[in-house]
């Protein structure tokens, strides 16, 4: 799980499941669904039935169809008031307050019920190692991974089809049983292949393709709205910002907890939801704090071959920003794949160089419908003491949305506190960061 809103790693998909839930006994041969489920346009008919919902089929102005966060949310709420998900969002006792003062815009949250029900990471400590977690462990059947899941288990949120007929092109979004916020996913691409936790330039395309058809589908939903004015996907600033979604990642080493390949579909701004009363974001921003971070320097406008700006960020650990350079129209696809590529070029180095690393694609639907990432490499994540800090560095927390471990941690942090814990026990190695700055301006 924890993308985070605090632990987006740690609390993944535990190990077995809610109650009730049916798990299969799982060799990864088969899961496919039966039969094919077209997505309703009214929300309240989506209920316990599995959506599927293709990646090919175009959104236009006159029939923009529903959204998959339209999909998502009504899924998510069925496994919510059934009692699938372990811990309830929306519980009264669960507490959130800006973590000030500070400049970083920093958020906390506690879940009384996310830790308490929380099981063991399904994740084996590598023999023989001086860190826990080996990052090219490979994919291991015995342990935990999602296609235990079965397809009727109603953990299933969404099935995604990429206009093939088997299941190379079948992409599952499961819900987060231990959520950290309303309508946290897990995505599962090409979850028949049993892939280990390491993000491939196919799962970074998908999640760069998820985000720009969301896009695409606010701007001609908006279109079809006779009461706004037309607009283009240049300036479409969708009227509902919370279906927002950002997809993160966390490596092995930087607190992933299932070591099967998965993605982490969140609302940050659902820390806003309706039923929470007065508003945690009164200056209006609706997403993790690290998405309004400026620019510090830019390294390069190219990398590896295309065409691609890259940002180091003014955080609170070193990071980078990787945005496709600007070319004639609004959400070019070429910009995209230059964006997918170069992204898996930095992590694919990463991952040779066995650093541990936190990832954050998000859409800047403000600024020019641009699809954004952002990657933190950083140290091992058995150099950060959670039960002393207090929370999981995860992405969410190093994005600036902790969950706190205790109600002492929840009321007891400052971020004078956390900044200097992130800079001490997560932020990249020195010698590690000058070589990651000689690679990214390898062009």
């Amino acid at each position: 799980m924890t993308a985070s809103a605090a632990a987006v790693a740690s609390s993944e998909h535990d190990a077995s499941g809610a109650a009730g839930i049916r798990r299969g006994p799982c060799t990864c041969t088969d899961h496919a669904s039966t039969g094919r489920l077209v997505p309703p346009s009214d929300v309240t008919s989506i209920t316990s039935s599995t959506p599927h919902y293709s990646l090919q089929d175009p959104s236009t102005p006159t029939s923009p169809g529903p959204s998959l966060s339209v999909i998502l949310k009504s899924q998510f709420e069925r496994c919510r008031i059934s009692g699938i998900v372990r811990n309830d969002p929306l519980a009264a006792d669960v507490l959130r307050r800006r973590i000030v003062p500070g400049r970083h815009g920093m958020v906390a949250e506690h879940e009384p019920a996310l830790f308490a029900r929380k099981r063991p990471a399904a994740i084996g400590r590598a023999k023989g190692k001086v860190g826990g977690v080996d990052m090219a462990e490979p994919f291991d059947p015995a342990k935990f991974h999602f296609n235990r899941v079965r397809d009727d288990s109603g953990e299933v949120l969404a099935v995604l089809r990429d206009g093939t007929t088997d299941q190379s092109g079948r992409h599952r979004i499961l819900v987060n049983v231990s959520p950290l916020m309303y309508g946290h996913g897990l995505l599962i691409p090409y979850s028949e292949k049993c892939l280990p936790q390491q993000l491939t330039g196919e799962a970074i395309d998908l999640a760069v393709r998820l985000l720009r058809r969301d896009m695409d589908h606010a701007a001609a939903a908006r279109q079809q709205d006779q009461s706004l004015p037309k607009i283009t996907n240049a300036n479409a600033n969708s009227a509902t910002s919370s279906d927002e979604f950002c997809i993160g990642f966390n490596s092995l080493g930087a607190f992933s907890s299932v070591n099967h390949l998965h993605l982490h579909v969140l609302y940050p701004s659902e820390l806003d939801h309706a039923a929470r009363g007065d508003r945690l974001f009164p200056d209006g921003r609706n997403g993790f704090p690290i998405a309004y971070a400026p620019v510090r320097r830019n390294i390069a406008t190219q990398y590896r071959g295309g065409p691609c700006r890259v940002d180091e960020l003014n955080w609170t650990v070193p990071c980078f920003s990787f945005q496709a350079a600007a070319t004639t129209r609004i959400g070019n696809e070429d910009d995209d794949r230059h964006l997918s590529r170069a992204v898996a070029s930095f992590v694919q180095y990463l991952h040779h160089r066995r650093i541990p690393h936190n990832v954050l694609f998000l859409q800047e639907r403000n600024t020019n419908a641009a699809i954004r990432c952002i990657v933190i490499p950083r140290q091992h994540q058995d150099n950060f003491d959670a039960d002393r800090h207090g929370f999981n560095a995860a992405l969410g927390e190093i994005s600036g949305m902790l969950i706190a471990r205790t109600r002492a941690d929840f009321d007891a942090f400052r971020e004078t506190d956390i900044v200097e814990q992130l800079r001490t026990h997560v932020a990249c190695d020195e010698r590690d960061l000058e070589d990651i700055y000689e690679e990214l301006q390898q062009r």
